[in-house]
């Protein structure tokens, strides 16, 4: 938190994205920018979360709790990496979060898929 009032101190940007590590769930990150609003004001956009669809049945599995607590809370669930498995596998994975009550979405950028998702819920995304 330190170091976002150093930049805003410094140059007040229009938009500063963090990539958190992946131990990190949506609702820490929600309870710290809240907190850093004492000293400056700023908007938390929207949260992001990033699932590997290549690797989900391993997390799924190894890492359920770290994985729902990621997703839960989150204003946007993405597949990433979605060009590197089937569609079928997809759309498993998509079953498997709908009935977790998460909706996600397949994210490419080789394909050009799920960008244009994200850049409307940024643009769309209201005050908090």
């Amino acid at each position: 938190m330190a170091k976002i009032k150093e930049l805003y101190r410094a140059g007040k940007p229009d938009l500063l994205v963090l990539e958190p590590s992946e131990m990190v769930v949506s609702r820490e990150i929600r309870e710290v920018a809240a907190m850093g609003q004492r000293d400056i004001r700023y908007l938390v956009g929207p949260l992001i979360t990033l699932v590997d669809a290549e690797t989900f049945d391993f997390n799924w599995q190894e890492r359920l709790a770290l994985l729902m607590g990621q997703m839960r809370g989150a204003d946007l669930v993405l597949l990433s990496r979605s060009d590197l498995v089937a569609e079928s596998k997809l759309e498993g994975i998509a079953q498997v979060l709908l009935a977790q009550d998460i909706k996600a979405s397949p994210l490419s950028t080789v394909a050009n898929r799920g960008l244009e998702l994200v850049s409307e819920t940024i643009i769309n995304f209201g005050p908090n």
